[in-house]
């Protein structure tokens, strides 16, 4: 019998957020939600001035390699997913729910219930990375 592998990189979601010029209220929601992630220091928040479409804008957040643009702004979706070239999502949309993209904390005071019922779920082996970097590459 033939074994095959495949390698990946699991890492949380990575999020650009786009914002209203002074609006406080909104960065300090993002910034309390984000205080419960795995990787929320690093997330950007942008503001909404026009210097957000340069190159060097647009190339900052292409190195970031973002699977998200959340927009909290007046800009266009549209225009954001084109300057960026990734997936926009609106957060005035009546069933938008920041919790659905994040990589939450979790941890237990005791095994869970599905490991406790079956046994077979719990991992035999851990692999982890003591080369702890925030190049793209490396997550």
């Amino acid at each position: 019998m033939q074994e095959s592998f495949a390698t990946t990189k699991v890492r949380p979601i990575r999020k650009v957020f786009i914002i209203n010029e002074n609006d406080f209220c909104t960065f300090n929601m993002i910034v309390k939600h984000l205080m419960g992630e795995i990787d929320g220091i690093y997330n950007l928040i942008f503001e909404s001035s026009p210097i957000i479409f340069e190159s060097n804008i647009t190339e900052f957040v292409n190195r970031f390699d973002p699977d998200i643009v959340i927009n909290y702004s007046t800009l266009d979706d549209i225009a954001l997913a084109k300057n960026f070239k990734t997936e926009v999502h609106s957060a005035h949309v009546s069933d938008f729910n920041l919790f659905r993209y994040g990589s939450p904390l979790y941890t237990f005071t005791g095994m869970p219930y599905l490991l406790r019922k079956y046994p077979d779920l719990l991992p035999t082996k851990v692999y982890s990375s003591s080369n702890i970097s925030t190049e793209p590459n490396d997550l």
